[in-house]
């Protein structure tokens, strides 16, 4: 293959031109791509079918020397753009292209949970479509178009085929939309379950020129938004984390919440560096769409029998968040009631009661109440059960830590007498 890149600068004109020759079949094939630099560039063929070398070399000497006349210089090459294997031919994909609409519907849109937002970036729109080994662009208008080669080799290392869809800036692809992954079409369903698999993807595979398009949700649906800030805790940690970049030069990731659950998951979501805050109130939109190995303690084999059964779970407040495949619908499940506080205890011994009254759970914690179930009718409950009580273990594994001076009681203990008993060192 023969190739050179040519650039051209004058005044606010800053432009690269590259042109090369390609062997096709028997024959070969001569290509261009143009662009002002560090965009996308624009790509074409002089060539739409195969010709001989010697042809092929003299149209690519009289582009090259057009070039030079006008005043492009070579220059270091800046990343080569792979060509369409077949220029010119409709790929049979038509790109959903974007709709106006008026004021009235902005307002109607924004406001539905029924629709989810995302940003439009000032790039190129792209379809990335990988067939077995094969990496080909699709344009705007559903014709074979060039890829650059940042973005072939990041798409390359997924192991199945796909078509993901998105725009191009410079040498990255931000994937929007995933419209079928192996054998799966995913077109006909919702595209909440096309943007979970994506993330699913997308976190499955080293894609340095690959990055998704973040989704924005109503406020009823959701209650945050990727670098908002709403609480003043929010405005303290955006300082900290601009004084250790300045400081420091270190990108470091913070996420808000409510509890430490909430506030670590959402810190993870986004390395190295995002600042995600979740309004109070709005734990469970936040968690809801979630993979299940966000989860504290969610080993890979527990997700990946998790996966393997078609649920992206997360808990919040007792309640299991899961979303089913391939309908995309979100289910909470709750069974019987359950009190719990998403904190962690530090080294040393600690009281922990939880008391049962007629139509409420609550937590202790040394002494104090910090949690406490929503009201229920007692007599709806059946607790007998032919299982042993275990105190210690759950599905995550046995608690690590020492268990001291057990006691159950008959009836519901007062705060006051929880407060007292907390107040003694244990038997060991």
């Amino acid at each position: 293959m023969e190739s050179i890149t040519l650039y051209f600068r004058s005044g606010p004109s800053d432009k690269v031109y590259q042109a090369s020759i390609h062997p096709k079949d028997a024959g070969y094939l001569v290509h261009f791509a143009y662009g002002r630099r560090g965009t996308t560039l624009s790509t074409g063929s002089k060539t739409q079918t195969p010709v001989d070398y010697p042809i092929a070399k003299d149209i690519y000497d009289r582009l090259v020397r057009e070039k030079l006349a006008k005043g492009y210089t070579p220059g270091t090459d800046a990343g080569t753009t792979t060509p369409p294997d077949s220029p010119g031919q409709h790929s049979g994909i038509q790109c959903q292209l974007l709709n106006s609409i008026n004021e009235q519907q902005l307002d109607q849109f924004l406001l539905n949970p029924d629709y989810w937002m995302q940003e439009k970036l000032d790039g190129r729109r792209l379809i990335i479509r990988k067939d077995g080994d094969q990496i080909t662009g699709i344009n705007r208008l559903g014709f074979s178009t060039a890829v650059p080669e940042t973005i072939a080799r990041s798409a390359a290392k997924y192991p199945r085929s796909f078509l993901l869809d998105g725009e191009a800036v410079g040498d990255t692809f931000h994937a929007f939309d995933l419209l079928t992954i192996g054998p799966e079409d995913m077109r006909p369903l919702a595209f909440s379950v096309r943007y979970l698999r994506l993330r699913d993807m997308l976190n499955a595979f080293d894609h340095p020129h690959i990055r998704e398009v973040r989704v924005f949700f109503p406020p009823q649906s959701a209650g945050y938004l990727h670098g908002a800030r709403q609480t003043k805790a929010g405005d303290t940690a955006a300082k900290i984390q601009k004084a250790i970049a300045q400081s420091l030069k270190l990108y470091v990731s913070v996420g808000v919440g409510t509890n430490k659950l909430v506030s670590q998951i959402a810190s993870k979501l986004r390395k190295p560096h995002c600042f995600i805050e979740v309004a109070p109130g709005f734990e469970q939109g936040f968690l809801w769409p979630l993979e299940n190995k966000w989860l504290p303690q969610v080993s890979p084999q527990l997700a990946a029998r998790l996966n393997t059964a078609g649920l992206r779970m997360a808990e919040h407040a007792g309640e299991v968040f899961c979303a089913t495949l391939p309908s995309g619908k979100i289910w909470a499940a709750r069974h019987g009631r359950l009190v719990s506080w998403d904190h962690s205890l530090p080294s040393g011994w600690h009281h922990i009661a939880a008391v049962k009254t007629a139509g409420r759970l609550t937590l202790h914690v040394d002494g104090k109440p910090v949690s406490e179930s929503s009201g229920f009718d007692a007599a709806a409950w059946n607790l007998d059960s032919a299982a042993p009580l275990r105190l210690g273990t759950g599905m995550n594994g046995p608690f690590n830590g020492q268990l001291a001076d057990v006691q159950i009681h008959r009836r519901a203990l007062s705060a006051s007498e929880i407060e007292q008993l907390a107040s003694k060192p244990p038997e060991k």
